[in-house]
């Protein structure tokens, strides 16, 4: 369902639209950001190049990270209140709704509550079309030409437009809010992909990162043959040595949504290789005799507001409705190895082919699991029971049509937030609060010694929240003065790990917004604003800048 504001197309697209604030991205805290900005009363455009609005909020992740509730303010505050009265008015049951906030969520109801905000505020909507080029000018981005690309049938992004140099906007002021940094890279802003070392900023976290893998399984086709060469979803090589950098970026999955009434059957993929599950089948073999861990004996469905944890195979966590949020837990449907990595900088063709692989694996893991004979019986029953609802995702197939894109570039700005920065909370230009745990899903899955071992993840809780640095939104001086970027802010991966939560995003989005607002005003760079003057505007407007005690 796409929001009932103006959606332009290519035939009623002037050639040019010159707004005061151009937003590109139309995830959580790009709709945040937009909303903002015409609170402010400014002319504002909102560009996405997919057909939904909110990302992954609306796009599966239905379980909210959201660490200290109590840090959560503004407009991010202000959604789950709304999911929590919309699920007051159905009648749902409202246990996970503390403080008068909802926690978990329907994909569709999220994403009605973000096309009723933008209805609200009468804010234009471009769909379907993608940041192609950027005009830099005297260190300001000038303008953004888009072209045209409607997204597959399967949501993914198409390998080429229909039509190239569709239009073109031209804003005082610019916000990438989307997942891959794709603006930002169109201004020359610098960024980075790699996991930094130990050393470049002090970080027990940096690095390369060896994890046992918790029970011994052998990697390679033939048991205990190296030259038999390895299993699929093993990695070649040893990964470097701990603490060192690394290109290799966390996994991507996509947060599925299923149901056991009013369903489609998840049908496995049409290139289905039992060969690139046989890791699985080892662990199940491996614990045998220990009432099988992997797999429990019967599947349970607890209270709304449980987590419900299939130990190290699946997190499937219930939703209103009787839906779920599957997530990933132990190397499941993370897709380890499966193109994360060159996702952020890949052509459109290869952001579709990794997109399309995503998808098929996650199947194909059903499938696995459905009929693997090392697989339970009571649980291969069970897990044919859950299919895609048939009220969720419908123009792709029930398949949810966000990609969840963990990480991706990371801008190299004003200000670098480390993870000295959440541990040690002393930042003074505080543009909004983040506080949940250092969490890094796995980068890689290799053999060592011939077992296989994981690479890269980590989860450590912080011990309250943090502020972050209004600098960290802020491009370097010298690339560009009218750009803001929320979701790959200038950050460490060890910090990017708590930061790339969804309530943050829309609480970056709500800050960025009110500082693009006094940039204009001021006639200055991003760079320059009143900061003091800023944060009166956000406090005035409902955001959390400094650690609460508590809020009633």
């Amino acid at each position: 369902m796409q929001a009932k504001s103006t959606v332009h197309s290519p035939r009623e697209t002037p050639q040019l639209l010159d707004v005061d604030l151009c937003v590109y991205g139309g995830t959580s805290g790009g709709v945040v950001a937009a909303i903002a900005a015409k609170q402010q009363g400014r002319t504002v455009v909102l560009i996405e190049p997919g057909r939904h609005l909110g990302g992954m909020t609306s796009g599966g992740l239905g379980l909210t990270d959201h660490g200290c509730k109590e840090a959560i303010g503004g407009l991010s505050r202000e959604f789950y209140q709304r999911l929590a009265e919309y699920y007051s008015q159905s009648g749902s049951p409202l246990t996970d709704h503390e403080l008068g906030l909802g926690w978990t969520h329907e994909p569709h109801v999220a994403e009605n509550i973000f096309n009723d905000w933008i209805s609200e505020n009468n804010i234009p909507v471009v769909f379907e079309h993608r940041v192609a080029s950027g005009v830099v000018q005297n260190g300001r981005l000038h303008s953004i030409t888009l072209d045209h690309a409607p997204p597959d049938e399967r949501g993914a992004p198409t390998a080429a437009p229909l039509r190239s140099d569709a239009m073109r906007i031209q804003a005082s002021l610019f916000i990438d809010a989307s997942y891959e940094g794709d603006l930002m890279a169109c201004a020359g802003v610098g960024y980075t992909r790699q996991r930094e070392s130990r050393e470049q900023y002090g970080e027990s976290l940096a690095g390369v990162r060896f994890k046992p893998y918790g029970v011994l399984v052998n990697p390679y086709l033939r048991a205990g043959e190296p030259e038999s060469g390895l299993l699929p979803l093993i990695q070649a090589g040893c990964g470097g040595r701990e603490g060192d950098a690394s290109d290799e970026i966390q996994a991507y999955n996509f947060r599925l949504c299923l149901s056991k009434e009013n369903m489609r059957p998840m049908a496995p993929p049409e290139n289905y290789d039992s060969l690139r599950y046989e890791i699985f089948g080892r662990e199940i073999c491996a614990h045998a005799g220990q009432r099988n861990p992997l797999l429990p004996r019967q599947f349970y469905h607890p209270p709304v507001g449980h987590p419900w944890v299939h130990p190290r195979m699946l997190k499937m966590s219930p939703m209103p409705g009787g839906k779920t949020d599957v997530n990933n837990c132990g190397g499941s449907t993370d897709f380890i190895g499966g193109g994360s990595t060159l996702y952020p900088e890949a052509n459109w063709a290869d952001r579709a082919k990794i997109w399309h692989d995503h998808e098929d694996y996650i199947r194909g893991l059903f499938h696995f699991l459905r009929t693997d004979k090392r697989v339970l019986p009571e649980t291969r029953t069970e897990v044919a029971k859950w299919g895609l609802p048939e009220d969720e995702f419908q123009d792709s197939g029930g398949w949810p049509h966000q990609l969840y894109v963990r990480e991706s570039r990371r801008m190299l700005g004003e200000y670098v937030m480390t993870q000295a920065d959440c541990e040690r909370p002393t930042l003074s230009d505080s543009i909004g609060m983040g506080s949940y745990a250092l969490d890094s899903h796995m980068c890689q899955r290799l053999a060592a010694d011939g077992q296989v071992i994981f690479e890269g993840g980590f989860f450590f809780l912080l011990p309250g929240p943090y502020p972050i640095a209004y600098k960290s939104l802020c491009p370097r001086r010298d690339e560009c003065q009218n750009l803001l970027v929320i979701f790959c802010l200038s950050s460490s991966h060890a910090a990017y790990s708590s930061l790339r939560m969804e309530p943050v995003l829309m609480i970056l989005g709500q800050s960025a917004a009110v500082a693009a607002c006094e940039a204009i005003e001021q006639q200055t760079p991003v760079q320059d604003i009143d900061v003091p003057l800023l944060q009166r505007r956000l406090r005035a407007a409902g955001q959390i800048l400094e650690c609460p005690d508590a809020i009633e």
